[in-house]
């Protein structure tokens, strides 16, 4: 599980995440709360091949609808 040490509030280890070279999409819904948004830009910041995206509308429970139209 990738989240079970980090829930705690503490920030995350420098360079966690950064020997993931796959391209990789880090959504996160436009109306989640700040703490969501910071931890995609963090992610991304970390791996060197993640972009991220923000489903406009959307919040941490995203609609299929929106990741599928």
């Amino acid at each position: 599980m990738i989240v079970k040490d980090f829930q705690a509030g503490k920030p995350l280890p420098l360079n966690r995440w950064a020997s993931i070279t796959a391209p990789t999409l880090v959504i996160v819904g436009g109306n989640s709360e700040p703490f969501f948004h910071n931890g995609a830009l963090a992610l991304v910041d970390d791996m060197p091949n993640a972009r991220r995206r923000i489903l406009e509308g959307q919040d941490h429970a995203v609609s299929p609808a929106a990741l599928a139209p």
